[in-house]
């Protein structure tokens, strides 16, 4: 993630901290709506402790899991991204777009999106369901394959304009405001309502129906483009069990594997992404999240401190959704910062709609590179 320093300002990014030692990219740790045991202090020590102490950055805007993590590797759009893993196909002249098979709860309100993990297809349910669903999209010239049961994907003739939000910003919530929108919306909406109509009506539906299960009866597209050259590699090792981290790596050539331990993970230019705890913090579930965090904070936080403290490592970075943290060995002696909450580390709210888009809007250039706003809590040192 290309970051500008200001005169005087400590150095701040998992960039940063990777090219010099460790940075952990952890989505769930600062859930966008906060849980009551983020609003108090002592639910997780060390980490409240080491986070008051740390050089931070918040994001000026809007971000989620997707947005983050595409950012540190520099904007590749992610359907072609993780066609990669699914399928093996690079065509760079190729246009694509991710269309996950999800499920829109009803509500008083209007529908919630829940992602692929919470209506989980199988091999022969996702085949058959996507061969009906595929006529829907004709009209557009888009041809939908499904590689994979959680990720499907439309082939396209050209790269449409729309604007399309990452499902990482619309799990949980209510989806008006967040379908596709922009000059191609309306066609794109039109093909989606006929996908949910011939979806609602399938046979693997009402088998899923029958057996309890919730049904597959909509499609959220996102992440639409050509895969671009690949550039210099940021990281020289990615470890995570998470297809768009592990698509990125495979992509800029850096070695990558399912996550190691603390202990194990090399001391320079390394990504380790623990996607524990995200979807939970996105539902709301307490419970679970609070094991996610208590397990990253006993298994990752606290073994790469002891390695940071002890000069086995230069630095370790930690990253949420809007937020960054760095760490270096002077900085654990700023013993007169005081632990905060986590919830104190939210970014400010921003409206979620219309987060990406697959064209640039004018004047605007598609490159990241945004500038934050640091913050230093307490005095400096």
């Amino acid at each position: 993630m290309p970051l500008s320093e200001r005169p005087g300002a400590e150095g701040v990014g998992a960039a940063s901290s990777a090219s010099a030692g460790i940075a952990l990219f952890v989505p769930g740790l600062l859930p966008p709506d906060p849980l009551p045991s983020t609003l108090s202090r002592g639910q997780f020590p060390l980490l409240e402790r080491l986070l008051a102490r740390a050089a931070r950055r918040d994001s000026l805007e809007p971000s989620c899991y997707e947005r983050t993590l595409l950012a540190l590797f520099g904007n590749p759009p992610a359907a072609p991204l993780t066609l990669l893993l699914d399928a093996d196909r690079a065509d760079p002249e190729t246009a694509w777009m991710r269309a996950d098979p999800v499920h829109f709860a009803p509500t008083r309100d209007g529908l919630v999106l829940l992602e692929a993990s919470r209506c989980p297809l199988r091999e022969e349910q996702s085949r058959r369901l996507a061969d009906e669903a595929a006529a829907a999209f004709h009209a557009l010239d888009a041809q939908l394959i499904a590689p994979h049961p959680a990720r499907w994907y439309l082939r396209l003739p050209r790269t449409p304009q729309l604007c399309t939000v990452p499902p990482g910003r619309a799990v949980g919530r209510n989806v008006r405001g967040l379908l596709p929108s922009g000059p191609d919306g309306a066609q794109w909406n039109r093909a989606l309502n006929e996908a949910q109509m011939i979806m609602h009506a399938a046979a693997v539906n009402r088998e899923r129906s029958h057996r309890g299960e919730l049904p597959v009866n909509a499609l959220w597209c996102w992440g639409a483009g050509t895969l671009p050259r690949a550039g210099t590699p940021v990281f020289d090792y990615v470890f995570s069990d998470e297809p768009l981290a592990l698509a990125a790596a495979r992509w800029q050539g850096a070695a990558y594997d399912a996550p190691l331990t603390a202990d194990t993970v090399p001391p320079h230019r390394a990504l380790v992404v623990l996607t524990a705890g995200y979807f939970s913090g996105l539902y709301g579930d307490e419970e679970e999240w609070l094991q996610a965090m208590r397990r990253f904070e006993r298994e990752w936080w606290a073994p790469l401190v002891d390695r940071l403290r002890r000069g086995r490592i230069p630095a370790l970075g930690l990253l949420a959704p809007g937020c960054e943290f760095h760490l270096r060995r002077p900085h654990l002696w700023r013993l007169w910062r005081r632990p905060r909450p986590l919830a104190d580390y939210l970014p400010d709210a921003v409206p979620a709609a219309n987060e990406t888009a697959a064209w640039p809007r004018p004047g605007e250039r598609r490159a990241s590179g945004q500038k934050g706003r640091y913050q230093e809590q307490g005095d400096d040192g």
